[in-house]
């Protein structure tokens, strides 16, 4: 009966059974015919092997995965006060020496490494991990006596509400020599993520991930004087050294959730990866200063404080605040073997509320605190901790090889 052979070949299909029969019965189709001249067996619908569909394209067998890159990266740097600045003699308006930009926002090189595995033969469900790495960095400055020039440290003077400066060098009265150095850590990023398949075909995948992502940075500013006034009231001999240090150091944890896809076409592929973060940043600053004072023959004295690292403002200092943390990242590739791919690619990261250095120093300063000081002080406590945040972006290009075996 009609209606009862259309319910065997639905039955035969769904459980993947020959239907040669069943099929010839079927006017629009015929069956491939043998040598000779017979009736050859009909295929069944056979499903692809997890391998062959997987998420590195036909042929591509992969449990294991690994990469790694050599990075030129870009951290934004730190917004500072003027430090160090010079004036003629004859008079005229102050020039900023130093700095004359973001300090630490150089181009600075690293690496990064990734690595993985697959927990299922159908690669559904993985493991991945991967380091981020951007190496130090410094700006300097060193400035000293120079015919025809004031050199000083600049600051407000909250009492008379006017710039003002201490003099570190000015011909026939005070020799002396400044150095600032503003150096930065590490920039180091760790993830360790689960990977779900979301969804996969012969192009390309989207997966899923679910993890954990850590970060880690710090910078910090020095500035040292050695000064030797050379009129009165200083007896002959006399000597002032000076030392402010600022250091910030920031850790974040957090949570990971993002998005992880591929595209391939021919031997080349495109590989992107979008995240958030959601966790808390710790950060702590550290503000310390000291003068020591030499007149001859009297034994030297040292005093707590320096200039703009003064008693006001010296101690340390911590804090946390919930973030989010976005990142994006783009590898464009080539096959060169079946096991073996090369790429360039591109990353980006935005951290928020990050402590830097040089943006805790306070360039209002109340003349009276300065050592030795005066007390009671007159006019407001300055310098003082200003408590300061801001976004740190990291911007990075690499070249790269990866392994999958």
């Amino acid at each position: 009966m009609p209606g009862t052979r259309q319910i065997a070949l639905v039955v035969g299909l769904l459980c993947g059974f020959p239907a040669a029969g069943l099929a010839a019965d079927d006017p629009g189709r015929s069956d491939p015919v043998v040598a000779d001249g017979g009736p050859g067996p009909v295929s069944s619908p056979v499903a692809t092997p997890a391998a062959e569909s997987g998420p590195h394209g036909p042929g591509y067998p992969v449990h294991y995965w690994a990469s790694a890159e050599y990075v030129f990266g870009w951290i934004r740097g730190a917004a500072s006060p003027p430090l160090l600045t010079a004036m003629p003699t004859a008079g005229g308006t102050p020039s900023v020496l130093f700095p004359n930009d973001r300090l630490n926002g150089d181009v600075r090189s690293g690496f990064q490494l990734r690595g993985g595995l697959w927990l299922d033969e159908c690669q559904k469900c993985g493991i991945e991990a991967g380091v981020f790495v951007l190496c130090p960095s410094a700006d300097r400055a060193r400035i000293g006596d120079t015919p025809g020039m004031i050199i000083g440290r600049p600051f407000f003077n909250v009492q008379t509400g006017a710039p003002d400066f201490q003099f570190v060098s000015e011909p026939g009265t005070l020799s002396g020599r400044s150095a600032v150095d503003s150096e930065s850590s590490h920039f180091c990023a760790l993830d360790l993520a689960f990977r779900k398949e979301i969804c996969c075909d012969g192009c390309g995948r989207l997966d899923g991930l679910v993890g954990y992502r850590c970060l880690s940075y710090a910078d910090s500013v020095r500035t040292l004087e050695d000064l030797h006034p050379t009129a009165a009231p200083f007896t002959p001999g006399s000597r002032i050294g000076l030392a402010d240090e600022f250091l910030a150091s920031n850790q974040f944890h957090g949570l990971l959730l993002g998005l992880a896809g591929e595209y391939r076409m021919d031997g080349w592929y495109a590989e992107a990866r979008a995240a958030v973060s959601v966790g808390q940043t710790s950060h702590r600053v550290t503000i310390a200063g000291a003068t020591q004072i030499e007149a001859p023959p009297a034994a030297p004295i040292v005093f707590p404080g320096g200039l703009l690292a003064a008693t006001s403002n010296a101690g340390s200092f911590s804090g946390s605040d919930w973030v989010v943390v976005p990142e994006a990242s783009l590898r464009i590739g080539y096959r060169v073997t079946e096991s073996c791919r090369v790429f360039v690619g591109y990353s980006c990261l935005y951290w928020p509320k990050v402590a830097r250095a040089a943006e805790q120093i306070d360039p209002a300063l109340n003349p009276d605190l300065l050592p030795p000081p005066i007390q009671p002080p007159t006019g407001p406590i300055r310098p003082m901790f200003l408590d300061r945040t801001s976004t740190l972006w990291v911007h990075a290009v690499s070249l790269g090889l990866e392994w999958r075996y």
